[in-house]
């Protein structure tokens, strides 16, 4: 195959799009097939959506402070820690930061690079 041209296109819908049509489906009641021929999206990609969409539900039902994805398409979401644990941990640096610099003779060795 020497000049390769890609027949399909990844991810032509915007995701308010799919947010639309996934809330169609779970709140409606409607059928993946029909909000699919309405929004113009193809129907297993709708159906993955909607799966993906019960899943993070129940898992934020499970474990309320953990980080649900919500990006569409190929590449996905990774956050490490939530709003909470972020801030704690730029507090705590900033605490180090100017303990350090108020005091450097009791600086800690383990803080030395």
């Amino acid at each position: 195959m020497r000049n390769y041209v890609r027949k399909t296109e990844r991810v032509k819908a915007p995701s308010d799009v799919i947010d639309r049509a996934v809330a169609m489906v779970l709140d409606d009641g409607e059928s993946c097939s029909s909000v699919a021929i309405l929004f113009d999206i193809p129907r297993r990609s709708l159906t993955r959506y909607v799966e993906k969409k019960k899943k993070s539900s129940l898992e934020e039902q499970n474990m309320p402070n953990s980080v649900s994805p919500t990006h569409h398409g190929y590449s996905s979401v990774r956050q490490v820690f939530n709003k909470e644990d972020e801030t704690v941990l730029a507090d705590t640096f900033t605490v180090q930061q100017i303990f350090t610099l108020d005091c450097p003779q009791l600086m800690l060795e383990s803080w030395l690079i």
